[in-house]
């Protein structure tokens, strides 16, 4: 905007000098052209040092909005359940449910088995704060897991609602749970995962399934340096609350 300006400043004077050269006599043409030939170029180089000086000041405040972006790796994978690791889910619908799936995975803690979860490991050396996973799936359903904040080198899981649903199941078997890890990717549409980072910058970045894997989607991201300001209906940090429905294995 700044560079609009001056130009149209610059236009508008020349406009002006131009009616007055026009009555001028041809001795005095001269003067006037070598006069506007300066103050035109003149007005160029102030455009031009607006620029670079706009332009350094840009790169300077990405450079430090950049520093601080964690890098973290998404996976729906295999785990084996482990004590003192937290599990984020939905709320359950009903009574007693909680317990069954708390007996279940120390179960299969016993037994060395594996469970199909979503996890988020924060491999970088900056923290995510406030974080939001939304599952969008095929058949236009959401699930939202809020979790207060993944540290450095922290990994957080999350039991999607139909690994919660079949260790609630008492005919869902070990093999068939591993089965699952297939289906919940087919189910899933879009992976979106905001967060703020340190310098309390707002982040929004996508991935999508691909067979079981899950792909990072460049053209779907948002960050708030570059212009991209994510709505209070996508993500709210103002007044952000963990997910109260978690699951802390204990020996």
């Amino acid at each position: 905007m700044g560079i609009v300006r001056i130009s149209f400043l610059g236009i508008v004077c020349i406009v002006y000098l131009l009616s007055l050269f026009a009555n001028l006599k041809s001795p005095d043409w001269n003067g006037w052209l070598g006069f506007l030939g300066s103050m035109f170029g003149s007005i160029v180089a102030i455009g031009g040092v607006y620029w670079q000086v706009n332009r350094t000041i840009k790169n300077d405040k990405e450079l430090v909005f950049s520093q601080s972006r964690p890098f973290f790796i998404v996976k729906l994978e295999l785990v084996l359940t482990d004590f003192n690791m937290r599990y984020y889910y939905q709320r359950f619908e009903r009574d007693g449910v909680e317990q069954r799936v708390q007996k279940r995975l120390k179960s299969m803690r016993s037994s060395q088995d594996e469970i199909p979860v979503l996890t988020i490991n924060n491999v970088s050396e900056k923290t995510m704060m406030a974080v939001q996973i939304e599952l969008e799936l095929k058949n236009e359903s959401r699930e939202i897991y809020k979790v207060n904040r993944i540290g450095v080198n922290q990994k957080i899981s999350i039991l999607t609602q139909k690994m919660k649903n079949e260790l609630d199941s008492d005919d869902g078997d070990i093999y068939s749970l591993k089965e699952r890890l297939s289906e919940i990717s087919n189910d899933v549409k879009f992976v979106n995962v905001c967060y703020t980072t340190e310098v309390r910058e707002q982040i929004k970045l996508v991935f999508a399934f691909n067979n079981s894997s899950l792909e990072y989607l460049p053209q779907k991201k948002q960050i708030e340096n570059h212009g991209d300001k994510l709505s209070k209906e996508e993500y709210d940090s103002s007044g952000f609350e963990e997910s109260p429905y978690q699951i802390l294995l204990k020996d």
